[in-house]
């Protein structure tokens, strides 16, 4: 799998594991729903998460003060019994790689300290809001929603 950094792909965010599975690259959301799905197959409990980063990853020691949200990003969480949600990011183990740190690759796999670097909006996909909204369940939540006579704005 590539990262996409030209967003070049026709479903770029879409999150369609079938789609990027041929495909080979694609963003955060993406690499994420392929990592999710593969991650299922062998019945590994794992959920999708949007926030936005706040202090970058590997994060920074000492913790700034203050930081840029630049735009959203998305990561796994799987569950282990022994030590509950673990946050990944397959991605940007992916752009480590890319950016020629593969030593930080193997990092972004149980070490990201989520209340420190991130700020989570939301959990899962294809999500009926409450109130249920009119339009098709949303995606992602990451954003505001809006709906006027029922159609998704």
């Amino acid at each position: 799998m590539q990262y996409d950094y030209k967003s070049e792909s026709p479903k770029l965010g879409v999150g369609d594991s079938d789609f990027v599975c041929d495909y080979k690259k694609g963003d955060c959301t993406d690499l994420h729903s392929y990592f999710i799905s593969l991650a299922r197959t062998q019945n590994i409990p794992v959920i999708h998460e949007y926030g936005f980063g706040v202090a970058g990853v590997p994060l920074p020691s000492p913790l700034p003060e203050q930081a840029k949200i630049t735009s959203y990003h998305c990561y796994a969480c799987i569950y282990q019994p022994d030590y509950g949600w673990i946050p990944v990011d397959a991605s940007d183990g992916i752009r480590w790689v890319d950016h020629k740190r593969p030593d930080l690759r193997d990092y972004q796999f149980g070490n990201l300290v989520l209340e420190h670097n991130a700020v989570a909006i939301s959990r899962g996909r294809n999500l009926v809001l409450s109130p249920a909204q009119q339009g098709e369940p949303v995606n992602k939540f990451i954003y505001p929603y809006l709906e006027a006579d029922g159609k998704p704005l």
